[in-house]
């Protein structure tokens, strides 16, 4: 706001609520509206940007719009669609992009993702960073269009170059996968990291996860661990396990038994339940029923139901130890009791109850 009536109003409204019943423009009316909103009062939020809307104010339209749009419910998507449309009439950019989202979506108005793109497109050429961001990121995935990583690389891009974090993300998995371009792994990290600056450290590991399950986007071991790392990097021991998982599914077993023997030698007792398995089976590495033995009894000291469950099976048969069915029965009973389902079977199998 600009006039001295307005800020007025605003400075003393912050003390005493009821200045709001003396605005009389629109302009004042969306400002309180977002006072409001800030505040956490959605109804009085609502109310301010309503008496703005019918004295013309065309941004308390858009914040009705995108209220509605927070509903979800298909009567209120019909009317923030509509008032998207009215502010997107009179040049706003940011209603144009939720029109070619929800159009490319069906929200609100009949499905038609050619029509979507489009306005997505007039969006982003209006200046729209979120319109940018989608388009590279609609390309990207091929989510509603044709797969086109020439255009996924443009629109990213020019979302990057605005200070997108998302887009940086998305950048870094073009790299990585060589999607249109020469695959590059410095580039990638490089861009993962720029990301994470800008993001909470308790958001890496949730990134990492996405990439090593690759349910949401695509599996990627090499994202998936320079997410983990940054996590491991704060400390997390998750993090570095999940960063001996990621090897270990890659086959590089010396790199993912350094990984877990550093998260073990910090308490972690999955870690050392797979560092048992690993020199147990010996599938791997060379057998080992001592080093095995060692790892199992370290995570049994915290009711680790794996370790209990094998190292009850060693001493079951006998395995780099001395034959002690009574014991065995002690830690299986144990692991049983800690909830393991597989050591329910086992039991049943060896002691026939």
């Amino acid at each position: 706001m600009t006039d001295n009536r307005n800020e007025k109003i605003i400075s003393v409204i912050i003390d005493d609520f009821s200045w709001g019943e003396e605005i009389e423009t629109a302009e004042g009316l969306t400002e309180l509206g977002l006072y409001y909103r800030g505040r956490k009062n959605g109804e009085k939020s609502y109310e301010c940007f309503d008496k703005a809307a019918r004295l013309g104010g065309v941004d308390a339209v858009f914040y009705i719009a995108k209220i509605h749009y927070g509903c979800g419910r298909p009567d209120s998507m019909e009317v923030a669609y509509k008032c998207f449309r009215k502010t997107s009439e009179k040049g706003n950019s940011e209603a144009t992009y939720y029109l070619g989202l929800m159009t490319c979506k069906g929200e609100g108005t009949e499905k038609n993702t050619a029509l979507g793109m489009e306005l997505l497109e007039e969006a982003a050429k209006k200046g729209s960073l979120s319109a940018m961001f989608k388009l590279g990121e609609f390309y990207h995935t091929g989510e509603y269009v044709d797969k086109d990583d020439e255009l996924a690389l443009f629109w990213t891009k020019k979302a990057v170059d605005k200070g997108s974090i998302g887009a940086m993300v998305i950048l870094s998995e073009i790299y990585s996968h060589g999607d249109g371009v020469e695959r590059n792994s410095e580039k990638a990290l490089y861009w993962l990291r720029k990301s994470a600056k800008k993001r909470h450290e308790t958001e890496y590991p949730l990134f990492g996860y996405s990439y090593y399950y690759g349910k949401v986007v695509r599996y990627n071991p090499e994202l998936a661990a320079g997410w983990f790392e940054l996590a491991a990097e704060k400390g997390s021991l998750n993090a570095i396990r999940m960063l001996g998982d990621i090897y270990r599914r890659e086959d590089c077993i010396e790199k993912a038994i350094e990984y877990y023997e550093l998260a073990a030698k910090k308490g972690d007792s999955l870690s050392m339940s797979e560092l048992g398995t690993i020199y147990l089976e010996g599938d791997e590495v060379e057998q080992d029923f001592d080093v095995a033995r060692k790892w199992f009894e370290m995570a049994a000291k915290d009711n680790d139901t794996v370790a209990l469950y094998y190292l009850g099976g060693m001493y079951y048969f006998g395995n780099g130890v001395e034959e002690d069915t009574e014991k065995a029965e002690k830690l299986l009973r144990k692991a049983s009791k800690l909830g393991s389902k597989a050591t329910d079977e086992l039991i049943e199998v060896l002691f026939g109850d």
